[in-house]
């Protein structure tokens, strides 16, 4: 294995807390300058896009030479940038053997930095640049490091989130928080019960619900309460209900009835089931509601909703004897 003998100028930055960048996709963060007295005095710096600037995904690291140095107009370098891990050693390197830098200007490695390594990585991020001069050999080695950190104030509260038990996959909750050390501004944190990443189920049960309690697309049957009717269908409540389902395959005298009569439910409840069947979602709960939830669903043996009800009464702290 042979090694190379080439002296260089060997620059090392490290980045704490990188994952807490605030930079947008082109903006840029730059590195402490340095000097190279070997390389005909000129100044130097490290520039990196933390969230890209042409390349999607990748955080991309440039050699810059500054504005004002003691070097001439253009200077020709050779040049690699590595990405290094905890140990010191390279996880990737670019290597460029020959770039002219004129003053102001910079060269880079698109793709040596990627968001993981940016974001995920715990702790720091490290980059090294080697630098020579590719027309002479310079006189001697030389190293210097050079740290920035990124603040970052970490807080930490409880979120009482009420009714989490019943909350449905497309309901959100939001709370607003106020920062006291700086008085001015206001984070909102929201939160969204998913069980994956997209946004199809959501789009899928609202469409459901405004077809099936709005639109009464396909309707074969109504429940009609003293003071309204509700339009619906008879498989979506014999799939949900063993009690309608019943009622709609025996000899009852609801099979061949176009009306289900309700008497004892007012119209808000029977709003409120119809939601839970077609859409497995419900509104937010109240006392009134689910009692009276709790009710219906033990009449037409809708475990899941009665399931829910119970949830909501424990974090009530109500004794299940009084139910």
């Amino acid at each position: 294995m042979q090694y190379s003998t080439r002296k260089t100028f060997t620059y090392t930055w490290t980045i704490q807390n990188s994952a807490h960048c605030w930079h947008k996709e082109g903006e840029l963060l730059n590195s402490p300058a340095f000097f190279v007295d070997t390389l005909e005095r000129t100044k130097w710096y490290l520039r990196i896009f933390p969230r890209g600037n042409f390349e999607k995904g990748f955080s991309t690291v440039y050699l810059r030479r500054d504005s004002a140095d003691f070097g001439p107009d253009s200077i020709k370098l050779g040049y690699k940038i590595s990405f290094l891990a905890e140990n010191g050693l390279p996880i990737r390197t670019k290597e460029i053997k020959e770039h002219s830098f004129t003053k102001n200007h910079g060269y880079g490695a698109l793709e040596l930095l990627t968001w993981d390594d940016m974001f995920l990585h715990q702790g720091e991020v490290t980059i090294r640049c080697e630098m020579w001069a590719s027309e002479y050999e310079i006189s001697e080695s030389g190293h210097c490091r050079a740290t920035t950190k990124i603040e970052a104030v970490q807080r930490s509260f409880v979120w009482d989130i009420k009714n989490f038990s019943v909350l449905g996959s497309n309901r959100k909750k939001s709370m607003q928080m106020k920062c006291i050390s700086t008085g001015a501004s206001q984070i909102t944190f929201d939160f969204c019960l998913t069980e994956g990443l997209g946004c199809e189920e959501n789009m899928y049960m609202e469409t459901v619900s405004e077809l099936c309690t709005k639109d009464q697309i396909l309707c074969d049957v109504q429940l009609r309460t003293n003071t309204d009717i509700f339009p619906c269908h008879r498989s979506i409540l014999s799939a949900r209900s063993a009690v309608f389902r019943t009622m709609f395959s025996t000899d009852m005298a609801e099979k061949n009835s176009d009306y289900v009569d309700v008497p004892d439910l007012d119209d808000d409840t029977v709003h409120q089931m119809l939601l839970y069947l077609y859409t497995d979602t419900m509104k937010e709960l109240d006392w009134d509601s689910a009692c009276h939830l709790y009710e219906v669903s033990d009449k037409y043996q809708l475990l899941d909703l009665k399931n829910k009800c119970l949830i909501f009464f424990k974090t009530k702290n109500v004794p299940l004897q009084r139910l």
